[in-house]
């Protein structure tokens, strides 16, 4: 795999002047394994989860942090703002699609797994 330092986005032109954002692929980044993404989704679901402490656990997969950044400004509307913090990555993204996120990302791994 290889570790990005900045997230990819592409931008494409739509049928009008707006510009719009393809969300990163998955593998283009440096991800934790599967057992490592389903800790963190365990995490996401207690009640009285603090996200500063989620996303403490988070820093420590730099591939997994890029791939949120990026997850979360392919889904800006504006050129204007940039996600660079990992905390405002999963509070603009929200705690379920997160939790979604780090679900599908287990499912791909046992797919490629299996292939």
């Amino acid at each position: 795999m290889v570790e990005m330092t900045e997230p990819v986005i592409s931008l494409v032109k739509d049928s009008g002047a707006t510009l719009k954002r393809h969300p990163p692929r998955p593998e283009m980044f440096n991800l934790p394994s599967r057992y490592e993404l389903q800790r963190l989704m365990l995490l996401l679901r207690d009640e009285d989860l603090e996200i500063r402490s989620f996303v403490a656990e988070l820093r420590r997969n730099t591939g997994l942090v890029q791939f949120l950044k990026a997850t979360a400004n392919s889904r800006l509307t504006s050129d204007e703002h940039y996600i660079t913090d990992p905390g405002h990555a999963v509070v603009m993204l929200g705690m379920r699609q997160t939790h979604d996120l780090l679900s599908q990302l287990v499912s791909a791994t046992v797919d490629r797994k299996a292939a």
